[in-house]
């Protein structure tokens, strides 16, 4: 019997990419949150299920956790959402993460698995970073995602539930869907600049690495 898979933001950026490749594996059932109704279902998300899912909205935690094996957390708001409304980003990215969280606990689900991002250690990155590095989160995006962070990891270590925290450095690509929007990641935006303008100019301060 296969397993069900809770993800949300599995239309996003990175999350529909990861539904892609987990939907081509027979042993899980996904189910996907959708804060938005889907008019159409995409191809790309091949079998799985869409349920409502407002991360503030307890009937939907609770509809969306009922059976659930695994639950992948990528809901979020991204880097530019939360630097323009820092409240809004600690209400979903910290109190929304908590909520399911302890929604999944209720349902007796097995592992949490938490897409967080190596920004909670602070800008700029320089130097050897490891997971015993000290966090220093210094923007809306990183501080609300190490507050998530830090709610799975208690969790965990208090053995209500199998919590893991993954902090992903910076993605680039097209997205499973059209209507995801991450130009403004810069390798994303050099390509359509290449494409659209014939040339490659930094809208930013230049002073990012990337390895």
């Amino acid at each position: 019997m296969s397993a069900k898979v809770l993800i949300t933001g599995g239309s996003g950026y990175l999350g529909g990419r990861l539904v892609q490749a987990l939907a081509e594996e027979p042993r899980f059932h996904l189910r996907l949150g959708a804060r938005q109704p889907l008019t159409l279902k995409p191809a790309w998300l091949g079998e799985a299920e869409i349920v409502p899912l407002d991360l503030l909205s307890q009937e939907d935690l609770h509809s969306a956790c009922r059976g659930v094996r695994y639950v992948i957390h990528l809901a979020a708001l991204n880097e530019v959402e939360s630097l323009a409304n820092p409240e809004e980003a600690l209400l979903i990215n910290g109190l929304g993460s908590l909520k399911l969280l302890e929604a999944a606990k209720r349902a007796g689900v097995e592992r949490f698995i938490y897409f967080s991002t190596a920004h909670v250690y602070g800008s700029p990155l320089a130097g050897l970073i490891t997971e015993a590095s000290l966090p220093r989160p210094n923007h809306p995006y990183a501080i609300t995602h190490k507050v998530a962070e830090d709610f799975v990891l208690a969790a965990h270590d208090k053995k209500t539930i199998q919590g893991l925290v993954l902090r992903l450095s910076n993605g680039f690509g097209a997205p499973a869907s059209a209507k995801v929007k991450r130009w403004t990641l810069i390798v994303n935006d050099l390509c359509r600049q290449a494409v659209t303008t014939g040339k490659l100019a930094l809208t930013s301060s230049g002073l990012q690495w990337r390895d």
